[in-house]
Formats: structure tokens, sequence, C-alpha cells
């Protein structure tokens, strides 16, 4: 019986890079701002901690179970829409 493992992996390969290509688009840059403390912090002490401004890729945590609250600030595309 014919093993068309390799075949089929290729083909979904591909139909997997054009699905992302479709659906997946960039909207825009994004600002990110982490406060990072070793225990987990409540909403209204968010700002605690060490805080660092990130860029993509950066690494955040100095420990496995570092904590962080992040905020993320960035503008959507514009489509034209007034509102």
């Amino acid at each position: 019986m014919p093993n068309f493992h390799k075949q089929k992996s290729q083909f979904l390969g591909a139909v997997l890079e054009k699905i992302q290509a479709a659906v997946y688009k960039p909207a825009g840059d994004l600002t990110v701002t982490a406060f990072v403390t070793a225990e987990p912090l409540p909403f209204a002490q968010r700002e605690q901690g060490r805080r660092l401004d990130l860029q993509s890729g950066d690494k955040w945590a100095s420990e496995i179970f570092d904590s962080a609250w992040f905020h993320f600030t960035g503008l959507g595309p514009d489509n034209g829409n007034q509102g």
C-alpha cells in the first residue's frame, strides 16, 4: 500500500499558507508596556513592579513563574468609515 504521508504534509502546508495569507492581515503596530512582579497582583496594583517597554520578541520574565500586567496600545486600520 502506498504511503502518501509526505505528499499530504506538503499539500496541507501549502493550504495552511494560503489560509493564513487570506485571513491574517497586520492591522497596525502595537505599543506594549508590562509591569512585571514575582507574584500576581490585583488590577488596582497593576502598575507596580518593574516597568518594561517591549518590542516584538522581547523576553519579559526573568524567572519561570513571573507575573505581569500588560498594556497594549495601537490603532486599527483606517477603513474609510466615519463614525
